[in-house]
């Protein structure tokens, strides 16, 4: 009765919360993009498009990066390598 429970569904999950992950930092990445440019004149932008683009952009990044860590967690894991034989050769 201690089966671990099947990880088939893990790489599936952590490949969507990569892809939802980077659309998001790149969109919101790309959005702040125009809005400075648009506004490149006025000083205040950056301040702006840090605080209210940088957050979303931190947010996918984030999310990206928790869905490689799911990812990662789903596939085997190789055992250690082999140890050549400790014998002193001729």
């Amino acid at each position: 009765m201690n089966e671990k429970p099947s990880k088939t569904g893990a790489p599936l999950v952590g490949l969507f919360v990569m892809t939802c992950g980077g659309l998001v930092a790149v969109l919101s990445g790309l959005c702040s993009l125009a809005v400075f440019d648009a506004n490149t004149k006025d000083p205040a932008a950056l301040v702006m498009v840090l605080l209210i683009g940088g957050l979303p952009f931190a947010a996918g990044l984030i999310t990206f990066a928790v869905g490689v860590i799911i990812f990662r967690g789903s596939r085997p894991r190789a055992g250690p390598p082999s140890q050549p034989p400790s014998g002193s050769s001729g």
